[in-house]
């Protein structure tokens, strides 16, 4: 999936595709390659630096988070109004947030813990855009999540561990991270425990630690990994793309046909005409029209619908320690 870049030699590009397959796990990173830890933990910090790597992530399950919900949202606003974004950017639930072609500007997604979470939010939004010029805005809900940040997510299970408040803020400050600390490698318990007691919430690190290991084992949480630049890796564009199935077959659709393709990074079913939603992440325009006849390689594919992001707005302020 890598493209050579000038600046590294085949070991990083090696490192940064075990980094995205194995997550932030340097000892087993090391092994597969056959490098020391000290070497691995050495060019990870080099890439930090390059900006290849932009810091850690954790990669939560969506389908088994407390009454969580995903929130896509489309905002029209005028060049005039950089504070919309701006005022994105900062809200806490925003983790994605592209600028785009089209009748809308902006493009958002938004994780919420639960329904008081959410009304809290709507309310946030409806007053922001009651101030700018077009007052358009559209919200898409989320119904299912079959892929997310390159992870296909299995099908939902009975689920019976509660995810109390503490948890829920636990997820929000892992989510994030890079608000927080500035490092090339994803928040340790320790760090999160820094952070609480800074939000009058004192947890001691064995606590946190305890709380973040349960997390993982009921697969809350699926990844620790980091995020990475793939813009400076050679893929410069990315889609956002609906799609229109034969409603027979919209499960089977996207768990056999479209979650496996590597070009899509994220794929939701939702309330809109255009059932299936996707981020799609190619080299350039040909890469995606050579991606489009690949996917109408079926007949139950019935429309698509694709609009282009212009940038990656999405930049959480990093505090430091």
């Amino acid at each position: 999936m890598i493209r050579v870049n000038e600046e590294l030699d085949s070991i990083d590009l090696e490192i940064v595709d075990r980094l995205e397959q194995e997550g932030y796990r340097k000892q087993r990173i090391a092994n597969q390659i056959g490098l020391s830890r000290y070497t691995i933990s050495r060019r990870i910090k080099a890439l930090f630096h390059k900006g290849i790597i932009n810091g850690g992530q954790v990669i939560l399950n969506p389908l088994i988070q407390n009454n969580a919900r995903i929130t896509l949202a489309e905002f029209k606003t005028n060049p005039h109004e950089p504070w919309i974004a701006r005022s994105l950017m900062n809200d806490e639930n925003c983790d994605i947030l592209y600028g785009i072609t089209g009748e809308y500007s902006l493009f958002a997604r938004f994780k919420l813990c639960d329904e008081i979470e959410f009304d809290k939010f709507l309310k946030r939004i409806d007053i922001m855009m009651a101030n700018t010029l077009f007052k358009k805005y559209q919200f898409i809900h989320v119904i299912e999540c079959f892929k997310e940040n390159g992870i296909i997510i299995k099908e939902k299970q009975p689920f019976n561990h509660k995810v109390d408040r503490i948890d829920c803020i636990i997820l929000q400050v892992l989510k994030n991270q890079q608000r927080f600390i500035n490092k090339p490698r994803p928040m340790t318990s320790m760090d999160v425990s820094r952070v609480l007691t800074r939000m009058n919430l004192p947890l001691s690190q064995p606590a946190v630690f305890r709380r973040i290991q349960r997390l993982k084992q009921v697969e809350i949480i699926l990844k620790e990994g980091v995020r990475i630049n793939y813009h400076k890796l050679g893929f410069q564009t990315r889609f956002i793309m609906k799609v229109k199935v034969n409603p027979r077959v919209y499960r089977s659709m996207a768990r056999e046909h479209l979650a496996p393709m590597k070009e899509i990074t994220d794929l939701y079913r939702t309330n809109e005409d255009y059932g299936l939603l996707a981020f799609v992440l190619v080299r350039d325009v040909n890469n995606y029209s050579n991606f489009l006849t690949q996917l109408y390689d079926t007949t139950n594919i019935i429309d698509t619908y694709s609009t282009l992001v212009l940038d990656n707005q999405t930049n959480k302020q990093t505090i430091s320690n």
